[in-house]
């Protein structure tokens, strides 16, 4: 089942180059999203959302174990995906470190008892060797205590107490006896220097060191398993903490603690931070003021404000410019949620710093298009009345008039019918070329409908009086220059701004389009 991701909100203007942008998922139940009917599965008892920090779940027709050995299957699951935020992020960490801490409990615990079986064994081995050693030399009174926790050194212990009793039989056969015996030191010497594959031969004809020699090798077979056990452990252990690493690396996320008050400088930050800002993560660390000194100036304060206010919220998310290694700035996204102590006071803050700059970027690209006119490149009508409106917020703090020009192209009609609509559009592409030719860049200048283009002008340097003869200067070079079956005629009327008798936009272009069409009927009706 697909789980589909809620729109991204809209974001303010810049950007330049950054990784996947991040997305919300919608909270889903496992049970429902795969029809499970598996009532005895913990997660569905629980109703808990984060099924996957459940032990033995019965996901997918199999009861699953820990977290740790299911969570390659439960981070490419779709339910996983849509639950996780900063807060599960967190509960899914401390599973994982708990997890960690048994297993390396367990290691921990098998080590004691290897240590405790290689001290036994050292120092059972150690009397034996002792006592064969006084056998060897002829000392038939040599007795070892037989009490020992390892069943196999006792028995060793007593075959070696029996051997000392029927010293007789092996002083008829010391030749022998004694050649098996430095056999069996040769064997245990190379076992105690880690050989483990070592084993001694049951080719003897002697009962007694055959039997030794079978007790001697049960007791290698044992360390042996006991030794490999312990470093599948560790190797299974090493495994999943490389896996663990291999997968947080290959998230383009820093993760990162930082102080829950004055400047926020990072406590800790993850490796990733090099690749997506260029620095090393020892920048972040060594200079407490170094993250908040390279926000873009515009939004330092609007950030750190907006941090300040983790100390109420617990949890913030915003979006901000960042100056990277290579001088540039670039779009981040910000998540950071407030850890209290016992007592309740802040204690630090954890989060992720993610480059948001490619999704920046495609936004601007698509708020660009939806606001310029695809024929003349000049803006459409929504272009100039979003600018518009900002223009006179602007004009009404700073007091400051302006003027607007209405025009119209007069005979587009007859060229269209005459010429055909190709000829059409190139008078229309005139027409904006020449009304940027007349104004300045600053001044917005649209086609807000077919023949109808406007032009805010703003602070014009000589007033009213330059616009209308600047404007027809440009307007006879034109017809002048080009050579085309027809002159470019344009109908226009100039309403002015006055900051203090405010208006909207819309009377604004409603006065102008009066005189322009009062004009365009003295043309007709001189």
């Amino acid at each position: 089942m697909k789980i589909s991701n809620p729109p991204i909100p809209p974001f303010s203007k810049g950007g330049y180059r950054g990784n996947l942008g991040y997305k919300m998922e919608k909270k889903v139940k496992c049970w429902e999203v795969f029809a499970c009917k598996e009532k005895e599965c913990p997660a569905y008892k629980s109703k808990d959302l984060k099924c996957w920090l459940f032990s033995r779940t019965h996901c997918r027709d199999e009861i699953q174990g820990k977290y740790l050995e299911k969570m390659a299957m439960c981070l490419d699951c779709e339910v996983f995906k849509a639950n996780m935020d900063v807060s599960s992020m967190k509960e899914t960490i401390e599973a994982i470190d708990k997890q960690f801490k048994e297993f390396a409990s367990i290691v921990e615990e098998r080590d004691k008892e290897l240590e405790d079986i290689s001290m036994e064994l050292s120092v059972g081995l150690s009397e034996v060797l002792e006592a064969l050693n006084k056998i060897a030399s002829g000392d038939p009174r040599v007795r070892i205590p037989e009490d020992s926790k390892h069943e196999l050194i006792a028995k060793l212990k007593q075959t070696v107490n029996k051997t000392a009793g029927e010293i007789g039989i092996i002083v008829d056969q010391s030749h022998e006896f004694a050649i098996g015996l430095a056999e069996h030191f040769d064997i245990l010497h190379r076992v105690a220097k880690g050989e483990l594959s070592a084993r001694i031969p049951e080719v003897s004809q002697d009962e007694l060191l055959k039997a030794l020699g079978n007790v001697t090798n049960q007791m290698i077979e044992s360390v042996a398993r006991e030794i490999t056990k312990r470093k599948n452990a560790e190797d299974e252990l090493r495994k999943k903490s490389e896996r663990e690493s291999l997968i947080l690396r290959s998230v383009p996320i820093a993760f990162y603690t930082a102080k829950a008050s004055g400047d926020f400088g990072r406590i800790w930050i993850s490796e990733q931070v090099k690749d997506i800002s260029g620095f090393p993560p020892n920048k972040f660390i060594d200079d407490s003021s170094f993250w908040s000194s390279r926000i873009y100036p515009d939004d330092r304060d609007q950030v750190l404000m907006e941090f300040e206010t983790i100390h109420n919220k617990g949890t913030i998310a915003l979006e901000y410019r960042w100056q990277c290694a290579d001088g540039s700035y670039y779009w981040f996204r910000d998540l950071a949620v407030l850890v209290r102590d016992e007592q309740g006071k802040p204690k630090e803050i954890i989060g992720t710093w993610r480059d948001i700059t490619d999704r920046k970027q495609a936004e601007e690209r698509l708020r660009t298009m939806s606001l310029i006119d695809d024929l003349t490149g000049i803006y459409n009508r929504r272009g100039f009345f979003t600018l518009a409106e900002q223009q006179i917020k602007i004009a009404n703090r700073m007091k400051r008039g302006m003027f607007l020009l209405f025009t119209d192209l007069d005979g587009l009609k007859a060229i269209n019918d005459t010429l055909g609509h190709h000829e059409g559009d190139l008078a229309l592409i005139d027409t904006a070329n020449i009304l940027k030719d007349t104004f300045r860049e600053s001044d917005i200048i649209a086609r807000i409908g077919g023949d109808e283009f406007v032009a805010l002008i703003i602070e014009p340097s000589n007033g009213a009086q330059s616009i209308g003869p600047r404007l027809k200067e440009k307007l006879d070079f034109h017809n002048t220059k080009m050579d085309r079956p027809y002159n470019i005629s344009l109908s226009i009327g100039l309403a002015q701004y006055n900051p203090e008798q405010p208006c909207t936009i819309d009377d604004l272009l409603s006065m102008a389009d009066k005189l322009m069409y009062e004009q365009k009927q003295k043309k007709h009706n001189p």
